[in-house]
């Protein structure tokens, strides 16, 4: 079963599209985070803007939109929740993170989206 990590970078390589990317013996290559490639145990999409924000930057250029919101929540971690949709957010296709930190919430966000992507495609 491949972890929320693993499934990010497989996602992020496909739309890479770069010959060379992808998975091969346990390291996963890349074309344009902070390194160049990775083990799979080593993957930081979870922890490092440097390493999420280019998967959200190619998110969006699916046609998606990101948003980051302040939320009035009493609970410390609701403070904020980030959402990824279609178009103006009106539509059918919204994915929520929450979580106890801004990244969190973010990474919460990307990975749902992308299962429900990967289902899209298959």
């Amino acid at each position: 079963m491949k972890t929320d990590n693993e499934l990010i970078a497989d996602f992020y390589c496909k739309l890479l599209n770069l010959k060379g990317t992808g998975l091969k013996d346990n390291h996963y290559y890349f074309g344009n985070i902070p390194v160049t490639y990775a083990h799979r145990s080593q993957l930081k999409f979870d922890t490092s803007w440097d390493w999420l924000m280019p998967v959200v930057e190619k998110i969006e250029t699916l046609e998606f939109s990101t948003q980051i919101n302040h939320d009035n929540y009493t609970h410390a971690e609701d403070r904020y929740f980030v959402r990824i949709g279609n178009g103006d957010f009106d539509g059918d296709i919204n994915f929520f993170g929450r979580g106890n930190s801004k990244i969190e919430q973010v990474y919460k966000a990307v990975v749902e989206f992308i299962k429900w992507y990967n289902t899209q495609k298959s």
